[in-house]
């Protein structure tokens, strides 16, 4: 799938927008979007008008069924020409420009007039975010230790309120889905862990016969493959679409669903970390009190692994027998953790946020 040069030359914006001059949130996909949902249905709450704009050709369908009832107007970021992004904001005026992580595009920053805040910002030292990083007015950081490093490259203001990705919506309500048995599921896979995980879960069924193992990887158009590697493994696989009950291993090839399984969840697994990516969201499963494991791999992300690990909610592990180790003790009842925590931080890294950003409106 690729945007049409249509889509990023025109525009289709309600024509009473303008008047409202509404919130912009720039996100790159699906995964920022995710991150700043709770901040933009507050500001829905508080009665404000917010315009989405992301950039990932993958989000395109997500954003085009889910978000677009969510906000007033969501659409693929402009081209990064100065006429364009200078008409888009003309069309649009504004109030506020909100850009979420690493969206760093030159014309966006220098054409915008509106003030203009990166919000749950980490440091990388990359070229444009050295010379970038001075056309926000605000830069809420996730840890001191990128609030300083920003601060040394040119943010003008900065704040650090905390990883935002431990803020978890209220408002979201989840589908039902009857689910027997114990329920173990990897979100975010890539590939090469779907291999390592069926191997465990190999190992794990001969002790615990009503597991059943769920994979969501991370894009899915590799359903298929992992489907294909299941059924090699001899298991009764089945793809989450087809809405059938038998399986030992579920495929999710649908979108958006992944909390929904984590919610009946017993363990979990987050991906990108048996692998050399980084880490996705680990703190995903904890807002419904689901232990988490996941790999070494965690650099993205190490402020909020080392938040769940010393909460006893996260178990970070680095081969197959330590694993299935750890997931028996789980599904035993012998491991104890903290419920409720993961309100607890969200309330307080939220009220953090809203402060600075209801400050610019």
């Amino acid at each position: 799938m690729v945007f049409s040069l249509k889509e990023r030359l025109i525009f289709h914006i309600p024509r009473d927008l303008k008047r409202y001059r509404p919130v912009w949130f720039h996100c790159a996909s699906v995964g920022e979007f995710n991150t700043a949902r709770v901040i933009i249905e507050d500001l829905k709450r508080e009665g404000m008008k917010v315009i989405v704009t992301y950039f990932s050709q993958r989000a395109k369908p997500f954003m085009e069924k889910r978000v677009s009832g969510i906000v007033d107007w969501v659409g693929v970021l402009p081209a990064d020409l100065p006429f364009i992004i200078s008409r888009f904001n003309r069309l649009v005026d504004p109030r506020l420009l909100v850009v979420v992580e690493r969206e760093f595009w030159p014309f966006l920053l220098s054409k915008t007039k509106a003030p203009k805040i990166l919000i749950n910002a980490y440091a990388k030292g990359s070229f444009m975010e050295r010379k970038l990083i001075s056309r926000f007015d605000h830069v809420i950081a996730r840890t001191e230790r990128d609030g300083r490093i920003l601060r040394e490259e040119g943010a003008k203001r900065v704040s650090v309120c905390g990883n935002l990705k431990l803020v978890f919506t209220t408002a979201e309500k989840l589908s039902d889905i009857s689910l027997k048995g114990n329920i173990f599921v990897c979100g975010s896979t890539h590939e090469g862990e779907e291999e390592v995980l069926l191997k465990i879960f190999s190992i794990l069924k001969r002790s615990f016969d009503d597991l059943r193992l769920v994979i969501a990887p991370r894009h899915i158009s590799r359903a298929g493959e992992v489907l294909r590697l299941v059924e090699g493994y001899g298991f009764k696989a089945s793809l989450r679409s087809e809405e059938k009950d038998d399986w030992d291993v579920l495929v999710v090839d649908t979108m958006g669903e992944l909390p929904i399984f984590y919610k009946r969840a017993k363990v979990a697994f987050v991906g990108g970390t048996f692998v050399p990516i980084g880490g996705h969201n680990i703190a995903e499963p904890c807002r419904y009190d689901v232990p988490v494991i996941y790999g070494p791999y965690v650099n993205k992300i190490e402020d909020v692994a080392s938040i769940l690990e010393a909460e006893g909610l996260g178990y970070r592990v680095s081969s197959i027998d330590e694993t299935v180790r750890i997931v028996s003790e789980i599904l035993k009842g012998n491991i104890e953790f903290k419920k409720g925590l993961m309100k607890e931080l969200s309330e307080c890294i939220k009220s953090c946020y809203k402060k600075i950003i209801w400050d610019y409106l």
